[in-house]
């Protein structure tokens, strides 16, 4: 995915989450990366944070989210993840892969292995699709039970416009995070009744090729919105 398909990304989630992507925010994105990119190693990272932030659990952290919470900064992680390789010793991720289309969450989690360190910690919770299925299916299931699972594959007003855009299985992550050298910690864990939490760490440098923000497939500056010119 080269800089231009990402812009064309960007503006496509116009309607999707009613925000303005005029110059000004292009300007704050490009303020944002400029920003990570010069932050020293070691950094602990919450993509798609939302108002977890907050937490006190999470001070110290770096958080990214395309809705405005206090402490996050502004991002959209179709973007990538503006830091430098191997400049972040723990990822966490919840409940947000769902969003992204199955290709950019290919490219989201190349970008994660990018960033790891050796050693360094990713910890994923995502929806499970079987789990929603076999609760959807249970004869003891609740009304509720199966308007979660048509929210989740046809989408409501609750998420944004749409449905969630990718759907995930826990041998299918396990697999994707194997193949970009990440080695599971420990179990995967049940977190609530539909949800997976896996937890892996970096053992080795197999991060999938992926462009650079700034660069196009081949290599080339195309630094027009990253100020790379």
């Amino acid at each position: 995915m080269n800089l231009e398909e990402r812009w064309e990304l960007m503006l496509a989630w116009r309607n999707l989450e009613q925000r303005s992507l005029d110059g000004g925010f292009a300007e704050t994105l490009r303020k944002v990366y400029q920003d990570c990119m010069t932050l020293p190693p070691g950094q602990r990272v919450y993509p798609g944070c939302g108002q977890d932030l907050m937490r006190a659990k999470y001070a110290g952290w770096v958080g990214l989210d395309l809705r405005e919470y206090p402490r996050v900064l502004p991002w959209d992680l179709r973007l990538g993840l503006p830091f430098r390789e191997e400049h972040v010793t723990e990822v966490r991720v919840k409940l947000t892969l769902e969003f992204l289309s199955p290709s950019q969450a290919q490219f989201f989690l190349n970008e994660v292995a990018r960033v790891l360190e050796l050693g360094g910690r990713f910890t994923l919770t995502f929806r499970d699709l079987e789990l929603l299925l076999a609760r959807n299916n249970d004869p003891g299931g609740s009304v509720q039970d199966r308007v979660t699972l048509q929210r989740y594959l046809y989408g409501s007003q609750l998420y944004a416009g749409g449905a969630r855009r990718s759907c995930w299985v826990l041998e299918q992550v396990i697999d994707e995070l194997r193949r970009r050298g990440l080695r599971q910690r420990a179990a995967p864990q049940r977190s609530g009744q539909l949800n997976h939490t896996v937890v892996v760490e970096k053992a080795e440098e197999r991060a999938m090729k992926c462009p650079r923000p700034g660069r196009t497939l081949k290599g080339n500056r195309a630094g027009d919105f990253w100020g790379h010119a």
